[in-house]
């Protein structure tokens, strides 16, 4: 399924589900984001209240290993700061708006990359 987000009905994908712990202790204060109520079952965060601009932010997203490697396969092999600069313009229809990282070097970009070792010469004895 998809969460709405920004306005947008398919703003994020749900990767996956679990159970929500209760018993976790908050060692330091200063790295809490947002603090909400439970209502229902439920966690409901109205961004309207958090960012000041009007303006809808995604707090933090990243790309999974699979989703990076599909974008940079997809865009031409092009290296993920390019990528992310194109995120950043919303400059590709259907790119994701997340942190793309590099987690492994590409195969066909490393053959890509590599330089064949020029043929030696063989010495030739000439006789007058």
């Amino acid at each position: 399924g998809y969460v709405a987000f920004g306005g947008n009905p398919k703003g994020g994908m749900i990767s996956g589900k679990g159970k929500i712990k209760i018993d976790f202790k908050l060692l330091d204060e200063n790295q809490v984001l947002l603090r909400v109520p439970r209502e229902n079952n439920m966690y409901n965060v109205n961004l309207k209240d958090i960012v000041p601009s009007g303006d809808l932010t995604c707090l933090f997203a990243k790309a999974i290993i699979n989703e990076s490697n599909l974008w940079h396969r997809r865009l031409g092999h092009v290296n993920f700061k390019t990528i992310n600069k194109l995120v950043k313009g919303n400059l590709v229809r259907g790119l994701p708006i997340k942190v793309f990282e590099n987690q492994y070097t590409c195969v066909a970009c490393k053959k890509g990359k590599q330089h064949r070792a020029s043929c030696k010469t063989k010495p030739i004895s000439s006789v007058t």
